[in-house]
């Protein structure tokens, strides 16, 4: 068991405790509630998401695409897209 992690299934969680492999029973979020905060997050990610895997799909896009630093075209575009809508949240924001 040294050094796994990861699931198996729906049913065992391996993970690392205090520098020791230990199994445990799969968590149960079925009874999770979500702030509207958290939902509004997630979708945000999800689009953002959504923009860096379509940049990804087209080649040209993908080779012309400014990464930041030595981070990937994925992750460059997922930060891009996330500052743009932070930009407009604060643009709309000052201009109310």
């Amino acid at each position: 068991m040294k050094n796994m992690s990861g699931a198996i299934g729906k049913q065992l969680v391996f993970r690392k405790v205090n520098g020791k492999t230990i199994a445990c029973k799969y968590p149960n979020r079925s009874h999770v509630v979500y702030t509207e905060e958290q939902i509004g997050y997630r979708t945000l990610f999800a689009k953002a998401s959504a923009y860096a895997s379509s940049i990804l799909k087209d080649p040209a896009k993908k080779a012309a695409y400014k990464r930041h630093g030595e981070t990937s075209v994925y992750h460059s575009a997922i930060k891009d897209f996330m500052d743009a809508e932070r930009q407009k949240k604060t643009t709309n924001q000052s201009g109310s």
